[in-house]
């Protein structure tokens, strides 16, 4: 800016070529400085070896220690979320552990629903999440972060509904076999009812 103020001795807001000229013959420098930048704008820098740049590839920015940092609220949140769902489903699978895999799945993914379904609503309580930000419970609770755990949750939801239903049809149309097949041994065709109407 001084440069351009001394070049334009006028006040004109503007300065000709050889008031230009002029100052970069005053500051020799500069000129060579000026053309050693040009000359790395046109030259291309050299490529760097694939090899090199695949082993030099960042970590994703969620897996950074400032992201971490700024985000331990909502990244605990979320793991204590996770912790529980896998909780529920391995209890459940524990549970049933002595029915076929169509009915430990589909138990397990129904007590994951119960849970979730739940959630999901507790997470758009508009007035309750105003109230807890207001009495200062963000330095605890991702409260504003509620949004996005909604449409997790909501995710998760559809998700365990899908194998929940769909294990239940595999498990039906399973037993709807054995009822259709009287070459059966008896003990798999006198076990079925107490199968069909076990308790949820």
């Amino acid at each position: 800016m001084a440069m351009f103020e001394d070049a334009d001795k006028f006040n004109r807001g503007a300065i000709t070529y050889e008031a230009l000229k002029n100052q970069l013959e005053k500051h020799g420098g500069l000129l060579e400085n000026l053309s050693i930048s040009i000359d790395r704008w046109l030259v291309p820098l050299p490529q760097e070896d694939t090899k090199k740049k695949r082993k030099k590839k960042p970590l994703p920015h969620q897996l950074t220690a400032p992201y971490i940092k700024n985000n331990y609220v909502y990244l605990s949140f979320l793991t204590l979320f996770t912790v529980i769902n896998v909780g529920l489903f391995v209890s459940r699978a524990i549970q049933y552990r002595h029915s076929n895999g169509f009915v430990i799945m589909a138990r397990a993914c129904g007590q994951c629903l119960n849970f979730n379904c739940a959630f999901i609503l507790v997470l758009m309580l508009r007035q309750c999440i105003t109230f807890l930000r207001t009495r200062g419970f963000t330095a605890f609770l991702p409260l504003d972060q509620h949004i996005y755990l909604h449409k997790l949750t909501g995710v998760l939801v559809a998700i365990f509904s899908l194998v929940h239903t769909i294990m239940h049809l595999f498990n039906f149309s399973k037993y709807s076999y054995v009822l259709r097949t009287p070459s059966l041994p008896a003990p798999a065709r006198s076990n079925l009812p107490d199968i069909l109407t076990q308790e949820k």
